[in-house]
């Protein structure tokens, strides 16, 4: 079995009830940083001030899709305006997809 992690939803929540499976879109968090978050860009946006007991890195390059009963605790909603870099590193990672 593998560790927990907190996590990030990018799923807009109203999707989940219509799909097949009931599955999200995640970008792990952790507590750990370096120079590769600068280096990252909008790769890795930090989260400060939210619920979290911590300021996080969003692993916005570790995006993946988890089973909705993997989820055990929920922390809390970002505000806007933590919420404005994710929504940036994700128009970056996927830009060239979207094109």
């Amino acid at each position: 079995m593998r560790g927990m992690r907190p996590c990030l939803v990018v799923t807009n929540p109203d999707s989940v009830g219509r799909s097949r499976d009931p599955c999200l879109i995640i970008a792990p968090l952790t507590t750990t940083t370096g120079a590769w978050v600068a280096k990252g860009g909008t790769l890795y946006p930090i989260i400060n001030g939210s619920a979290l007991p911590e300021p996080s890195v969003v692993l916005l390059d570790q995006i993946q899709m988890i089973d909705v009963c993997r989820i055990e605790r929920h922390y809390g909603k970002l505000s806007a305006a933590e919420l404005e870099p994710i929504r940036t590193g994700i128009k970056v990672l996927f830009a060239e997809v979207l094109e």
